[in-house]
């Protein structure tokens, strides 16, 4: 045991390969033991399953923090992705491999039930490994059709056989109907690629891969880490391996939940926009952390977001930003059946729009004359709705006829005003 562990430990201090690890501690010791490279591997296997892993992270990771007198009040969050070791396959690569997999696992087992399958079956898949997949482009789809038929035929082949259907590769290829197929009668079908999930078979050797549409085919681990300006050398503090389809938004609460119980919580937790929503936001004041992350989309330089305004939580009410001093013409108050903030983005989208009227007419800074509600809907029905519903609320003198003659280009096809927001009450 004391061998396979150091042997473990300098594999990753050197950047070894397992092969000339041992190709090293055989030349430096000059001694036969029993340790073989695929003991190596066996070891290396149990222990990752084990849950002593974990634990010892933990125990290592707080010794050194309390060792080294290090600063956890501030931590920072990410998903580095890491690519599997493993080829990246075509479609047709994957239901070939796959199929031939299964294949040879069937001839070691069972051969006899192996030698009754069809004569094509077996050559296709089993006597030319990989060959089945090397198709010019023109011949991609219809041997791809061929292997979906040879998929079918072999899943309600064995489908019935306890002992074949137990196989962990028999299960592969159920998964690989499931995901690539779909069955119209008695024939499999190909899915068109937007229909396939990210959390799809990517290859039959490693199963629990899966695809990020932004990074690749891999893995991705979530993973914390101090920042604090005056430690001498910063520590991982919690590090989980998911699949690389996984979303970011659902991985930072649990972090913060084991680092709370673990005693090394931050302060301030800095992560990128992924991680950040209102959900996050307040789950995380709720265990005492400041989440620091950019904010989602894009926001115009030039405009007004929604920062600008004060919300009063006591009263639902919010207040427009006053402009050269000038106070707000009036103030509104949700609807009772409505979140308060729901009122805010109302007037934020009204306040918007008029500035970008008041920009045209050349009142950039005036604000004195914007309306504080919307227009209330028409109780018709029809077009003659949908107008009123679209009309801008008339700025005092003005009528409505001089508004539309200048209305901004592009703002609606019809071109009888801009949209006031008031469609964000059905909401």
């Amino acid at each position: 045991m004391a061998i396979l562990v150091s042997l473990s430990v300098l594999k990753e201090m050197f950047d070894l390969t397992d092969e000339a690890l041992m190709g090293s501690f055989r030349f430096d010791t000059l001694e036969k033991t029993g340790v073989s490279l695929r003991t190596l591997e066996l070891f290396r296997a149990r222990v990752l399953k084990s849950e002593a892993v974990g634990e010892t992270f933990d125990e290592v990771t707080k010794g050194i923090i309390d060792s080294l007198g290090l600063e956890t009040g501030q931590q920072r969050h990410d998903s580095p992705h890491f690519h599997s070791n493993m080829a990246n396959l075509t479609r047709l690569g994957l239901f070939t491999r796959t199929l031939e997999h299964f294949l040879g696992a069937l001839s070691q087992l069972f051969p006899e039930r192996c030698e009754a399958l069809p004569e094509e079956i077996r050559k296709r898949y089993g006597e030319r490994i990989g060959r089945f997949a090397d198709a010019k482009s023109s011949e991609g789809r219809r041997r791809l059709e061929t292997a979906a038929a040879d998929l079918w035929f072999l899943v309600g082949r064995f489908r019935e056989e306890a002992a074949v259907a137990a196989l962990p590769e028999f299960a592969l290829l159920e998964r690989l109907l499931s995901e690539q197929c779909r069955i119209e009668g008695e024939a499999a079908i190909l899915k068109e690629g937007k229909e396939i999930a990210s959390d799809s078979l990517q290859s039959p050797f490693d199963p629990e891969a899966s695809y990020d549409g932004h990074k690749g085919v891999g893995y991705q681990a979530q993973l914390s880490e101090t920042c604090g300006a005056d430690n001498p050398v910063q520590v991982i503090t919690r590090i989980e391996v998911e699949p690389a389809h996984k979303s970011d938004q659902h991985a930072l609460i649990p972090a913060l939940d084991d680092l709370v119980e673990r005693e090394i919580a931050p302060e301030k937790m800095f992560a990128d926009t992924a991680y950040n929503s209102g959900d996050n936001l307040l789950a995380a004041a709720q265990q005492g952390v400041d989440l620091v992350a950019p904010t989602p989309g894009k926001g115009d330089p030039d405009g007004i977001v929604l920062g600008a305004f004060r919300v009063g939580p006591e009263a639902s009410i919010g207040w427009w930003p006053v402009p050269k001093g000038r106070r707000p013409c009036g103030v509104g108050s949700a609807r009772t059946d409505e979140p308060a903030i729901c009122s805010s983005i109302r007037r934020v989208v009204r306040l918007v729009l008029w500035r970008r009227i008041a920009r045209r007419d050349g009142r950039a800074d005036d604000f004195g004359s914007i309306p504080a509600t919307s227009p209330r809907p028409s109780a018709g029905r029809g077009r003659r709705a949908n107008r009123s519903r679209r009309r801008m609320p008339s700025a005092p003198g003005s009528n409505r006829s001089t508004r539309n003659s200048r209305r901004p280009t592009g703002w609606g096809k019809s071109g009888r005003g801009v949209c006031c927001g008031s469609h964000l009450r059905r909401q």
